[in-house]
């Protein structure tokens, strides 16, 4: 079963028009995508949360980029946000700020999590 639409709130975890643009309406589709999306997640986090704690400027720039583009992809739009700001305080060398914005990536994905658990994902 597809997610249902949603009103154009821009804080919901899935753009509800990009989903139906990538999937072309095909709720297996759907379900099998946000599996492979969150299979990739838990790896992406797990490589970002031991470069951010290593101080390892260019894995966590890297694992930010493919996050940002991940869920910018399937329209996790504050997702891609959060991963944005991860990004661009890494590239600047404040880690802190990093560690932050990963707090909040973690909790958008958690969000996006939510949604696929209803999909049976």
């Amino acid at each position: 079963m597809p997610i249902p639409p949603h009103n154009s709130d821009s804080s919901a975890p899935i753009d509800r028009a990009r989903l139906l643009e990538v999937t072309e309406g095909d709720a297996a589709f759907e379900k099998q995508l946000f599996q492979v999306f969150l299979n990739d997640m838990r790896q992406r986090f797990a490589r970002l949360a031991l470069a951010l704690n290593s101080d390892n400027h260019t894995e966590a720039i890297l694992e930010c980029h493919s996050v940002k583009g991940a869920a910018g992809n399937i329209g996790a739009l504050p997702l891609r946000l959060a991963a944005e700001r991860c990004e661009s305080a890494v590239r600047s060398r404040n880690l802190d700020l990093g560690r932050s914005a990963f707090d909040e990536m973690q909790a958008e994905l958690d969000r996006v999590v939510e949604i696929a658990e209803k999909l049976g994902a």
